[in-house]
């Protein structure tokens, strides 16, 4: 089924958003946006005072129309003029939603992304953490079965931990496509007595609860889980977000539609960097409501989760436009599907491809990166950050041997 059909609005159906374009970064002088949502004579009335702004200061401020198949308007230039251009726009007619919203842009693309977990802030010092992923299910689609043993799931952290994984994310239900929701029961019987050795032997290291349910996530943070990992956003679950809130627990909102049994049916996007941004920016407003703020909400566009694998590349190559949301960017494409289309390597082939997206996504403006294979890309995003110029002020932050 169309996910449109499923009741997702196309970009411009629920108000207006702002998406920073790639190449602009969070502390650099030159900025640019893409428009969505607005009307024809909002987007006419832009077009003009970007031709007011160019006649009085020059050609500083751009406002032009987008080549892609989404269209659209895109704005550069500097974001002192950005500024003026808010000014401005409040004081036309019809015009004071859109100032409003270009304005929520500016403030929270300059935001710096914040984690705080037991009173430290994670990306303080380093400009991507590494998730190494533990999965303690019998049915995930990488390696599924493997670490199900308790013991067997103790050992394979403490090798991630030692390879310089920067947090845990522990699940007990796998989310790959055309999987069964597991009951609570099973969930915490699968969940708990890893997660209870691993705060024993590995007290110091944050570790994440992949989890759907509020239930199992309350019983997670009782045994010592410092954050949340809901793929669905806090819409499985309506008590998941008013829990996290309480318990001042860190969540990532992660996109998707539907439930993983049916999301790969017919998954469509239009502009999947642009639908997946308003769909998300919901779910960061209703947290934000709950009183989740800065340091407590980390965004996922969810790559492989409801979509195509041109949607996939698409996020990652706009990944920077997440930045309008104001939150860290989590991304996960660990030997996901998309790399196998591309070159027919089976889940346990597809490092090379893993490498390539994540490293892509790291000079997109990821964050954190979901990753099964820790010493490899801790070797890729040190070569990545060199090349880029992104040392962290810890020189020893990318690039470790281990803990």
């Amino acid at each position: 089924m169309d996910g449109r059909a499923a009741g997702h609005p196309a970009p411009g159906q629920n108000g207006i958003l702002f998406l920073p374009l790639p190449g602009t970064g969070r502390l650099e002088p030159a900025f640019g946006v893409r428009a969505f949502g607005l009307s024809p004579r909002q987007a006419a009335v832009l077009e003009e005072v970007g031709r007011i702004f160019a006649a009085a200061l020059g050609p500083s401020l751009w406002v032009d129309t987008l080549s892609s198949p989404a269209g659209g308007l895109a704005i550069r230039g500097p974001r002192h003029a950005f500024s003026r251009l808010v000014d401005s726009l409040s004081k036309w007619e019809h015009m004071g939603e859109v100032a409003s919203a270009l304005a929520d842009t500016l403030d929270r693309s300059a935001r710096r992304p914040a984690l705080m977990v037991r009173g430290r802030d994670l990306l303080e010092k380093s400009p991507c953490l590494l998730m190494g992923v533990l999965n303690v299910t019998p049915d995930s689609f990488s390696d599924g079965g493997r670490f199900l043993a308790p013991e067997a799931a103790v050992a394979h952290a403490l090798r991630l931990a030692e390879e310089g994984a920067d947090l845990l994310d522990l699940g007990a239900e796998s989310s790959r496509p055309g999987s069964d929701t597991v009951p609570i029961e099973e969930e915490l019987r699968r969940l708990l007595p890893p997660l209870r050795e691993l705060r024993r032997v590995l007290p110091d290291l944050p570790i994440s609860a992949d989890t759907t349910k509020a239930a199992v996530a309350e019983a997670a943070l009782d045994a010592g889980a410092d954050l949340i990992n809901d793929v669905s956003a806090g819409r499985s679950d309506e008590a998941m977000i008013p829990l996290c809130a309480q318990r001042r627990a860190p969540i990532v909102l992660m996109h998707s539609r539907g439930l993983p049994k049916t999301m790969q049916e017919a998954p469509f996007y239009q502009d999947a960097a642009a639908e997946v941004a308003f769909e998300l920016f919901e779910r960061v407003r209703t947290a934000e409501a709950a009183g989740l703020s800065a340091g407590t909400l980390v965004v996922d566009p969810g790559f492989g989760f409801a979509k195509r694998p041109e949607d996939n590349l698409a996020l990652v190559a706009e990944l920077e436009g997440l930045r309008a949301l104001g939150y860290p960017i989590l991304l996960g494409a660990s030997r996901k599907s998309t790399i196998g289309v591309l070159t027919g390597a089976g889940p346990e082939d597809r490092l090379p491809g893993t490498l390539a997206l994540h490293t892509a996504a790291f000079l997109h403006g990821a964050n954190i990166l979901r990753v099964h294979d820790v010493k490899e890309h801790r070797q890729a995003l040190a070569c990545a950050a060199a090349m880029m110029g992104k040392r962290s002020e810890e020189p020893a932050a990318l690039g470790r041997e281990g803990r």
